[in-house]
């Protein structure tokens, strides 16, 4: 089917970003639809054959050295109709809110809409500084603390000053652990020393004090539920009534750990606090030249269609 060049470059000369080309055959009749931008680029060689091919739903521009083809967006099913329709709605309300602007600009005048931008800007910067969160990060090594530097109630509790107390000696007996694991993997996987006697010497020698009976592998082992031997020497500091760290203090990451985790949430508070910063800066020269528009358009009578438009942005 051929097409006058003259016909498509007025459809080309639009501004939907989709346009519509109605196409009347000797047994068909058809709307190829085409990207605006994509029309006019082919438009730009200047053609001087246009095929449109029913069959193959592409649409031909050729002269003497080029050609051009264009693929029929909905024939060839290349984008579904809801598709170019949602995006048609939206070029369109696009449209409307700049003719609107331009009425109630023209309505207005320059100097209270300058005022009705400022506001509406004013209360856009505000909503979006409400979604900026900042929350100063705590210290892991220190005692959190209230707006006065008191470290707050539980902080000061006994119970909270054991659990230090408790994490203090853990840390300090992690030598003596790893040296009774040392004797207690002898003891697990080769038997040496030979005697529970012998191995609870070392033991002693180890920490510096005696261990009693009760704690020994005989009197635990007969305990109901009591562990066997091999448990017993895995975990021979709790049963030597060692230091143990409480449930809160086990489930807890390590310090090194918390402590990069602080400080990337120390990062993330400085650049939210950058960034409320900067908007407060703008809040305020936009209420600054808010209040000058203000002051000197303040004897402006003002009717009641300017009230209207006015009040909607407060």
């Amino acid at each position: 089917m051929y097409l006058k060049a003259k016909v498509v470059a007025r459809y080309a000369n639009g501004k939907a970003p989709f346009v519509g080309i109605p196409i009347v055959g000797p047994h068909y009749r058809v709307t190829a639809v085409f990207r605006r931008s994509h029309l006019q680029a082919a438009m730009e060689i200047q053609p001087t054959r246009i095929i449109y091919n029913a069959d193959t739903h592409t649409l031909n521009l050729r002269n003497g050295k080029s050609s051009y083809s264009l693929y029929d967006l909905v024939g060839q099913k290349k984008i579904q109709l809801w598709v170019s329709k949602g995006e048609l709605a939206r070029w369109a309300r696009g449209r409307r809110s700049g003719a609107k602007a331009r009425t109630e600009r023209n309505s207005l005048g320059p100097e209270l809409f300058r005022v009705r931008q400022l506001r509406e800007t004013i209360a856009r910067l505000r909503k979006e500084r409400s979604r900026i969160y900042t929350t100063t990060p705590h210290n892991p090594v220190l005692a959190r603390t209230n707006e006065n530097r008191v470290p707050e109630e539980w902080e000061r509790s006994e119970c909270r000053r054991g659990e230090r107390e408790r994490e203090s000696r853990w840390r300090t007996e992690k030598p003596l652990r790893q040296a009774l694991g040392f004797v207690a993997a002898r003891k697990m996987l080769h038997g040496e020393p030979g005697t529970w006697k012998e191995f609870y010497q070392l033991v002693e020698m180890i920490l510096g004090r005696p261990i009693d009976s009760s704690c020994q592998y005989a009197r635990v082992h007969a305990r109901k539920n009591g562990p066997y031997r091999d448990e017993y020497l895995k975990q021979l500091p709790k049963y030597i009534g060692m230091t143990q760290r409480s449930w809160w203090d086990r489930r807890i990451i390590d310090v090194p750990s918390r402590i990069e985790s602080y400080r990337r949430d120390r990062a993330d508070y400085v650049v939210a606090a950058r960034s409320q910063r900067e908007i407060d800066g703008l809040i305020a020269e936009h209420e600054k030249t808010l209040a000058d528009l203000l002051s000197q358009s303040g004897s402006a009578p003002e009717d009641s269609h300017t009230s209207n438009q006015l009040s909607r942005t407060d």
